[in-house]
């Protein structure tokens, strides 16, 4: 007597279209894999130039309310020619509408370092018990003395002639010279002066790195497109200094 019930066959993959599938994804994964990291690549890149911008929006707004001066850095932090606060310090009542102040709980300084003063390429994370390591420094020619500049000081942001063309930040970070707990800026001037080594990181988004001029804008650059001294004084230039930037 015959079952009403219909036949059941098994299904399964046999070995050699196991191997057909296995072969199939991994060529996907060969193909997909590079695209995906330059997209992940370019997202870091894209963050970063943001954040850079937003500092120099948020330099305009420290030298609207400081009556046209420009911020200061760690460097001269115990001179007081200056009002207010370095600039890391000084920025975070435009970044989290807070003022800063010396019982700001070390979490929420780290978390700020991290959201705001990082590099997505810097490696390096700000935690609650150890430094401040900085991805981004400012130009030092604001804050430099007449004797410090061979020129004249650039205190004030109306005095600077070619906002477009002149360095406000840079990317600083594992490759410095100086202390990388504390440099929150650029000692651009010792390049020209003393034919010390550049302390900027130049290929921290594979390749070149970001910079952020006064006027705000932020372009991803070869460091030798700002900085560029050579016997010829055709070919050399310095976008750093104020005074000589074109």
């Amino acid at each position: 007597m015959q079952s009403d019930q219909p036949t059941r066959r098994q299904f399964a993959f046999t070995l050699v279209e196991l191997l057909v599938v296995v072969s199939i994804i991994a060529l996907l994964v060969a193909v997909l894999l590079p695209n995906l990291q330059s997209a992940r690549k370019q997202a870091k890149r894209i963050t970063c130039m943001v954040k850079m911008r937003e500092l120099g929006r948020f330099t305009q707004f420290y030298s609207d309310e400081f009556a046209n001066r420009m911020p200061r850095s760690l460097h001269s932090a115990g001179f007081g020619f200056s009002n207010g606060l370095p600039w890391g310090y000084a920025y975070v009542k435009y970044a989290t509408a807070q003022n800063w102040s010396s019982d700001l709980a070390a979490s929420s300084w780290s978390k700020l370092l991290n959201e705001n003063y990082r590099c997505g390429f810097d490696r390096r994370k700000a935690k609650e018990s150890g430094p401040a390591f900085w991805s981004y420094g400012i130009n030092v020619y604001f804050e430099l003395s007449e004797a410090e500049s061979g020129d004249r000081t650039w205190r004030l942001m109306d005095q600077i002639p070619r906002p477009a063309r002149t360095l406000l930040f840079a990317e600083v970070g594992d490759d410095l010279l100086m202390s990388p707990i504390s440099a929150d800026h650029v000692m651009a001037h010792f390049w020209s002066k003393y034919d010390a080594p550049a302390e900027v990181h130049k290929d921290r988004h594979r390749p070149n790195s970001a910079y952020t001029f006064v006027d705000g804008h932020v372009e991803n650059l070869k460091f030798e497109k700002t900085f560029k001294k050579t016997d010829d004084e055709v070919s050399s230039h310095d976008n750093w200094n104020p005074g000589t930037a074109r």
